[in-house]
């Protein structure tokens, strides 16, 4: 009987630790962080694959708090993940990869996505959200004027303490990026979001944040890189 009890009892300490650890899921990454700095997050948004991302109000602009992790355009079609770097440097079309090709990236940094991604007609984002433009961007860094990289970037993850206050609630980690040749560079110490604005040739507008530097840096870079990518509301 005396083993029957305590058989009951561990089945129940097993049960509750599993609640426990779903209910922590179902906290989204950007919603952890924004509570650590004390903020709410403003808002919610669903993608095409059911992720829920917390979305924060800078000024008169609502943004995704997080990186997008979308593997799945708006109408249905898989956005291709690949892998391997040859095939990566040689695309002209929409794909993802999450940061080294592993998984446990994917929760906390999002997924890295060529601009082709994000410019195709299929739509990456869900309807009444899109990806920033240049000016969307413009009037972020417009908005926060002065220290704008520090109120951008996270409390802790940048290398070497290099952190921000996160004030904005934007919530910028340091995902790191894929160069034009397939290969990762910088996880820890730089953070990149496409813009949808194209330049000449085959490049395209985006923002940096940096461990090294203390700006919010505009710049240019060929569309077969894969960076982070944010929404802002239409």
């Amino acid at each position: 009987m005396e083993f029957f009890k305590k058989l009951q009892i561990g089945f129940f300490l097993v049960l509750l630790l599993f609640l426990l650890s779903c209910s922590k899921h179902e906290i989204s990454p950007g919603k952890k962080i924004i509570q650590e700095v004390n903020m709410e997050a403003f808002g919610e948004l669903i993608d095409a694959d059911g992720n829920v991302y917390a979305t924060i109000k800078i000024g008169n602009q609502e943004w995704l708090a997080e990186n997008l992790r979308v593997t799945h355009y708006s109408n249905g079609d898989p956005v291709p993940n690949v892998m391997n770097a040859i095939e990566w440097s040689k695309l002209k079309s929409g794909s993802y990869s999450a940061y080294a090709n592993k998984t446990s990236n994917i929760e906390a940094f999002g997924l890295l996505y060529n601009w082709y991604a994000i410019s195709d007609k299929r739509n990456i984002a869900p309807q009444g959200w899109h990806v920033p433009t240049d000016e969307d961007w413009k009037e972020l860094e417009e908005y926060l004027d002065n220290q704008a990289a520090s109120k951008l970037k996270t409390t802790r993850g940048w290398y070497k303490n290099t952190n921000g206050t996160n004030e904005s609630g934007f919530t910028a980690l340091p995902s790191g990026f894929r160069n034009v040749f397939g290969e990762f560079n910088s996880i820890g110490r730089t953070g990149g979001w496409w813009s949808s604005t194209a330049q000449e040739g085959d490049f395209a507008w985006l923002r940096t944040l940096r461990y090294i530097t203390p700006e919010y840096v505009r710049g240019e870079f060929g569309m077969q890189g894969g960076f982070s990518v944010r929404l802002v509301r239409d």
